[in-house]
């Protein structure tokens, strides 16, 4: 289980990333488990997400960073819920060094992870009644796919 917070939220940084950290449902797998929730109490010991992004100068942190990031919402998607961190770090992601060439094709792979995950808040928040199907919200996703198939 998971708590949903999207990110206009009131939470710090590090308030959402502990409740994050205590409340994602990484699935089933012991080996999995025991490495989301190593890497995840790592990162929060160390000031968060965010934070280790912004200090990150060195080309490796970051680096990995966005390997758990990313490993973390293809895992979420498959596993048909939120990743365990916020949409926005993608914006700080995108700033260092990634583990994907950084070419743009209209949008960043970064902007399409972003979309991603938002997408997968959105559908948890439906699905826990949090919130209504909104048509103009489906609408903003296919745009923003559209852009990225152009």
């Amino acid at each position: 289980m998971a708590i949903i917070v999207d990110s206009d939220s009131a939470m710090s940084t590090t308030d959402l990333t502990r409740a994050r950290i205590r409340t994602c449902d990484v699935g089933n797998s012991a080996s999995t488990t025991s490495h989301q929730v190593g890497v995840r109490a790592i990162v929060e010991q160390l000031g968060g997400f965010s934070a280790l992004m912004d200090e990150s100068e060195k080309e490796i942190p970051h680096m990995l960073l966005s390997e758990f990031a990313s490993t973390d919402l293809t895992r979420a998607l498959l596993d048909a819920r939120p990743p365990c961190f916020p949409a926005r770090i993608w914006l700080d992601i995108e700033r260092g060094p990634v583990w994907w060439e950084k070419q743009t094709y209209g949008i960043t792979l970064a902007a399409v992870f972003r979309t991603m995950a938002q997408l997968a808040f959105y559908h948890q928040s439906i699905q826990n009644g949090d919130e209504e199907l909104d048509i103009e919200k489906v609408r903003d996703f296919e745009s923003l796919r559209a852009t990225t198939e152009a």
